[in-house]
């Protein structure tokens, strides 16, 4: 008598393992095997050695993506620029050119007249770019002074007194050079903002009481610089520079005496010339 051992797997036929002869079994005890089928046991671990191959390439392509990128990120970090940030304050006088406005455009009422020379505010905070660039963010004020007398279409000169109060935010792009072996150096740029405007124009001493133009009004401004500076100390940088400024003309609606509230007016483009000295502090 003989028994058959068989092994059973659903996705496969049944295969026979090994036969074993009983009188050989439990007589002399020696066993016979007829017939093994290795195919049958390979099937067994092909399904698992083929997963485990696909998890050991995807876990080394994995490491040899993590060490190339590696590098590459720190190379990207030691590239970034590093920030020198500063505060600057500067004060000064301006020099502003004529300027001209209309009371009324509908009825055609032009006026025009100069400016006296006023003082200017600015204070800025930026940071340095490399060794040459420097960008900044700059606050300002002017308190541009209105003439004595102004030029009226149908009385002629007539007094004046008042201001065109102009506060500006610029955003500014220097570029800064050395100057020889002097230990100074030189900048130049410019800039681009936005200024508020505030006017208050009057009649003078004789009738302080008539407004001709009170209002104000939002326009662009620009702005050009040159200047040199020289480093005291650590960290505290003296420095004088010329600014030439530049508000654009603008239609805004302001009070005059004559032709009441809202009503609507223009002011033309307002030029100066600034000379300021200042310091500048950084960390």
């Amino acid at each position: 008598m003989s028994q058959t051992l068989s092994w059973v797997r659903p996705d496969l036929e049944p295969k026979t393992l090994l036969t074993l002869n009983s009188p050989a079994l439990y007589g002399d005890g020696h066993r016979h095997v007829t017939r093994v089928y290795l195919n049958s046991i390979l099937n067994i671990f092909s399904g698992n050695i083929r997963a485990m191959t696909v998890f050991t390439t995807i876990k080394t392509a994995a490491g040899i993506g993590a060490m190339m990128l590696l590098p590459q990120t720190a190379v990207a970090q030691d590239s970034l620029p590093e920030l020198d940030l500063y505060f600057s304050g500067a004060i000064g006088a301006s020099v502003a050119g004529d300027y001209e406005g209309d009371l009324d455009p509908g009825r055609n009422y032009p006026i025009s007249g100069d400016f006296d020379t006023s003082g200017a505010l600015r204070l800025a905070v930026g940071s340095t770019f490399g060794s040459s660039f420097r960008g900044e963010a700059e606050l300002s004020y002017r308190d541009m002074q209105f003439a004595d007398e102004f030029e009226d279409p149908l009385s002629g000169p007539l007094d004046s007194v008042g201001n065109a109060a102009i506060t500006a935010l610029m955003v500014n792009g220097l570029y800064t050079m050395p100057i020889g072996s002097s230990g100074y150096v030189g900048y130049f740029g410019g800039g681009l903002g936005v200024a508020q405007v505030d006017v208050d124009l009057k009649r003078g001493p004789i009738d302080p009481t008539r407004v001709l133009s009170q209002g104000d009004y939002t326009s662009l401004a620009a702005q050009l610089r040159v200047g040199a500076e020289r480093q005291l100390n650590n960290g505290v940088t003296v420095f004088t520079d010329y600014t030439y400024f530049h508000v654009a003309d603008k239609d805004y609606t302001s009070f005059n005496t004559g032709f009441g509230a809202a009503n609507p007016q223009s002011f033309g483009s307002i030029n100066s010339h600034e000379i300021a000295v200042g310091l500048r502090f950084s960390r």
